[in-house]
């Protein structure tokens, strides 16, 4: 398995860092959430809003043979907009991310089936609120 570099994220990454954000949205959340509530998600991730957080934050990206496979935002106390191409998802490059905002150390993993194992899985329609007229 190949293991993708985490870099720092440069103002450069926008345009392929918000294709991968959408692209795992759409492929994640269409079926689950109505097209108002994914249109919400995405907005949410803007353009505008990934290049705030990284200047607030500390934004990596997983680089996998130049192609930008992964992303992770550490901002204050918090993990934010963690996202997996679709493509690679299954292959623990999540947990490669979370493991770097939680500890600042990048562990090489190749347990795959841990995530369900943690009970970490798609989103719950239940454990998210959205405002009024949102589903």
């Amino acid at each position: 398995m190949n293991i993708p570099k985490i870099r720092p994220f440069t103002d450069s990454d926008i345009d392929a860092l918000q294709q991968l954000i959408y692209q795992t949205i759409d492929d994640a959340y269409t079926g689950v959430y109505g097209p108002k509530a994914i249109q919400y998600f995405k907005n949410y991730h803007s353009s505008s809003q990934i290049l705030t957080d990284a200047r607030q934050g500390q934004t990596m990206v997983l680089d996998l043979n130049e192609a930008i496979v992964g992303t992770g935002t550490i901002w204050e106390q918090n993990i934010r907009r963690v996202f997996i191409s679709p493509a690679f998802q299954g292959r623990s490059f999540g947990r490669m991310v979370m493991n770097l905002g939680y500890t600042g150390e990048i562990y090489n993993l190749h347990v795959a089936p841990a995530f369900q194992s943690q009970g970490i899985g798609r989103l719950n329609r239940q454990n998210l609120s959205f405002p009024p007229g949102i589903n």
